[in-house]
């Protein structure tokens, strides 16, 4: 909303604080100004008949001369009038609203602990934060653009579903909490941040790199990092606003400048102790930059990740036999793969991921935010990290099985958009993976089952030729080879408990299956 507006009538400037509009037709002459060279300087020439002024009583009109200035007190006392009318509007509509549709207030979502909200009770931030109303009224530590409110606002709301994906399964989003707000907008340097971080979703959004915003606000957080630094500081919200340069600089594709700011994050929190010592939110924010920022490149994560307990929290959703029957058939299906132990454990994990969050779907019940963000972060952090964490030397097989799990978590969240990078690596990590599985006889007959679903994983998220090559080894390599008996293994435990179907579309995969079968034909 306008607080000024000034209309220019034959005579003094009128300056309006209502942001009333008055057009180009609805244009008078005052009557005490009124006077025949007034007239005579019409534009169509025609003889002005005058108009009398209106009858609408304008509320805070001053009448000035243009060069005139304002008196401070006036324009304090004039933002003051116009900030309480439109909270009194705004509490009288809310009122209206609730009456009419007899409808209960949303719960608000749990606040998050967070350090450092020492002036936390004085920020004024209105509800609707693109108004240009909060960027004079609310005491930003930056100077605020429309366009940098904008990003803000995208943030907030878009990127903050896509740091905890599948909100419709949760009982609330964090980063929407008044807390987190609070933390994200009091510190310049995690403003600063929280806006590149929403310039680069845009940017991807609209599948470029990157955008003139976001290099912008990239120097920014840069050289506000720099500063920061150089007085020794490694709080809070240079660990967060690290997080968000991290993160966008592996989802444009710079690995390189992701791997600097890793290294640079690593050394901050040993500066504090461990990162498991840091609030729970800023927990998750150097968990997603880090392992998130890894996966794409299935590279290895940089900060340790340790847990008291292996299995997955959000598990509990699912009844007891449930959750029996899906770790014995797993076990069961991999025992005989030559699959080592603690992979088979992780790929349990995976499994009861994706069963419940099927549950979940057919249950009012709602998980944890906290609890399945760390579920997500640690299954990909095992994946990642195999065998590593070990002196065990990784077979094809579990190499191949370990992109596959890591293409199919990314498929269950559905983040969007998509980094440059995409699954192009994992999908060629597979692809090099299964080959080497192929050329082994006894390996292949034996992980038949196993390698039906990878190729089809790969040839479901591929594109052109990659595409092409996974669809060939289904139809002239394993699926030939047994002919329609074969079609008989989609039914089987592993496609149950791991459905591509649940996950990318029924649709998807029955496409994928008449593709299988026309390449077939073609091969015969």
């Amino acid at each position: 909303m306008s607080t000024v507006k000034r209309v220019q009538v034959n005579g003094p400037e009128i300056t309006i604080f209502k942001d009333w509009r008055i057009g180009e037709r609805l244009r008078w002459t005052s009557s005490a100004d009124s006077s025949p060279e007034h007239t005579s300087n019409s534009h169509s020439g025609r003889k002005s008949t005058g108009r009398s002024r209106p009858s609408q009583k304008f509320a805070f009109v001053n009448t000035t001369h243009v060069s005139k200035n304002k008196d401070p007190d006036t324009r304090k006392f004039v933002r003051t009038h116009v900030r309480n009318d439109y909270l009194r509007k705004r509490q009288s509509t809310s009122k209206s609203v609730r009456k009419s549709t007899n409808s209960h207030r949303p719960s608000q979502p749990a606040a998050v602990p967070v350090t450092d909200l020492s002036w936390y009770d004085t920020l004024v931030i209105e509800d609707a934060i693109g108004l240009p109303t909060a960027l004079s009224l609310s005491p930003w530590p930056l100077d605020m653009t429309p366009k940098m409110h904008q990003l803000l606002s995208r943030y907030l709301t878009h990127v903050s579903a896509s740091m905890y994906p599948l909100s419709e399964y949760l009982s609330s989003n964090p980063i929407r909490s008044p807390a987190w707000f609070h933390f994200a907008v009091q510190d310049p340097l995690m403003l600063q941040g929280v806006i590149y971080a929403a310039a680069i979703y845009l940017a991807l959004l609209e599948g470029r790199r990157d955008s003139e915003e976001s290099v912008v606000f990239l120097g920014g957080a840069i050289q506000m990092l720099e500063e920061r630094l150089r007085s020794g500081g490694a709080d809070d919200g240079v660990l967060a606003a690290l997080s968000c340069v991290a993160l966008g600089e592996a989802n444009t594709g710079h690995l390189d400048e992701w791997h600097i700011h890793m290294r640079g994050i690593q050394q901050l929190i040993s500066t504090r102790g461990t990162i498991s010592s840091l609030p729970p939110i800023i927990q998750t924010k150097l968990r997603r930059s880090d392992i998130t920022g890894a996966l794409d490149y299935a590279a290895v994560p940089y900060l340790p990740y340790e847990r008291p307990y292996t299995q997955i929290t959000i598990s509990r959703i699912l009844p007891p036999p449930i959750i029996s029957t899906i770790t014995s058939s797993i076990s069961s299906a991999f025992s005989h793969n030559g699959i080592h132990p603690k992979l088979i454990a992780i790929m349990q994990n995976v499994a009861l991921f994706a069963q419940s969050i099927k549950y979940a779907s057919n249950s009012a019940l709602r998980f944890d935010p906290l609890e399945f963000s760390d579920d997500i972060y640690w299954i990909e952090y095992q994946l990642l990290t195999f065998p590593k964490a070990t002196s065990y030397q990784e077979t094809s097989i579990e190499k191949a099985t370990r992109m596959g799990a890591l293409l199919f978590m990314k498929s269950i969240l559905q983040e969007f958009p998509h980094s440059t990078t995409g699954p192009e690596i994992l999908l060629r990590e597979l692809r090099d993976a299964v080959s080497a599985v192929e050329e082994d006889e006894d390996e292949e007959d034996q992980n038949r089952q196993w390698l039906l679903w990878l190729y089809a994983i790969g040839a479901l998220l591929a594109k052109g030729m990659t595409r092409e090559w996974f669809v060939g080894r289904l139809a002239g390599g394993l699926y030939a080879r047994e002919g329609e008996v074969e079609r008989n293994v989609v039914g089987g435990q592993l496609w149950g408990l791991l459905d591509l179907g649940e996950v990318l579309g029924e649709r998807e995969v029955l496409l994928l299956w008449d593709e299988v079968e026309v390449r077939r034909l073609q091969l015969q």
